[in-house]
């Protein structure tokens, strides 16, 4: 089984109470007047709580088609409602189901901070397709299993990394530490070799927890960064896993400047470098068991 992740903010100017009630008690009779495609929601099991089953019939070139909803999770006093899609015809093959879980916050306007993460729960070794992970623009989130046990894993990473990642990490030519002492607000320069150019990007560190394995850090400039990116966060946790090793948790968040949009380029990329440093470091301490 395959989870991935994907997660958006968005501002309404709607408070949180009345969005919610529209969405959450009124959304099956408003959504097929406000969505063009959607032809009707249809309760086919429950009473809107947990365990309300849905079908949703909608219209695409010409065709209907229909997905069902399963309600996980309604909370009037928190504003959350998660649900997940369970069944569809043309639901895919590999897909378990896709769990929407969506919480509405007071935002200073007197509007709503909504925010929306979709897990997309996989059969087997399978992943969702670019396309189906677009749902989520500014954050991609996912989860890995390491054979290293966490505390391994994690003193390796962070205390070792700066002197190990270069020799992991063919392109990586060396890490500096500029200011700080490896703690919150220590700042390194990492430089890499690129199609035989030399780059680089600077690095923030913003916590360190020993105790419960979260390392997070922020990519904060660089001679390739782009101009309508302010930062790039990740969050990492690592959680002992059932094999004795490792859940690898990593969160990449892409902080725009003004209304821009990461691409789908510079997503995918910030993913990748997240697995493959873990995956180096990985390989590294399973070749070398007295390592650490």
């Amino acid at each position: 089984m395959g989870v991935f992740t994907v997660s958006e903010e968005n501002v309404s100017a709607v408070a949180p109470a009345r969005l919610f009630k529209t969405l959450v008690y009124d959304g099956d009779n408003l959504i097929p007047k406000v969505i063009e495609a959607i032809q009707s929601v249809e309760n086919l099991e429950g009473n809107g709580g947990p365990g309300t089953i849905k079908k949703i019939t909608s219209l695409e070139a010409g065709e209907l088609h229909y997905v069902k909803h399963k309600v996980e999770a309604v909370d009037n006093d928190n504003f959350v409602y998660n649900y997940s899609l369970i069944e569809g015809d043309k639901f895919p093959d590999t897909l378990e189901k896709v769990s929407v879980d969506t919480k509405l916050e007071a935002a200073a306007n007197g509007g709503s901070v909504i925010k929306v993460t979709v897990t997309f729960v996989t059969k087997g070794d399978a992943k969702p397709t670019e396309e189906e992970m677009k749902m989520g623009k500014q954050k991609v989130s996912e989860e890995n299993v390491s054979a290293v046990a966490p505390a391994r894993l994690f003193k390796t990473l962070v205390y070792d990394g700066d002197n190990l990642i270069p020799k992991v990490i063919e392109a990586i030519q060396s890490v500096e530490n500029l200011e700080g002492n490896g703690g919150p607000g220590t700042i390194k320069k990492i430089t890499s070799l690129e199609a035989g150019e030399l780059h680089y990007v600077k690095h923030k560190v913003e916590a360190v927890d020993n105790d419960n394995f979260v390392y997070n850090y922020s990519l904060i400039e660089g001679d390739k960064f782009p101009d309508t990116l302010e930062k790039v966060s990740v969050d990492t946790k690592l959680e002992a896993a059932a094999n004795g090793g490792s859940v690898i948790k990593v969160t990449v968040t892409f902080v725009t400047k003004g209304d821009a949009k990461p691409t789908e380029e510079e997503m995918k990329m910030g993913k990748q470098k997240g697995e493959g440093l873990f995956k180096a470091i990985e390989g590294y301490l399973l070749a070398n068991p007295d390592y650490n």
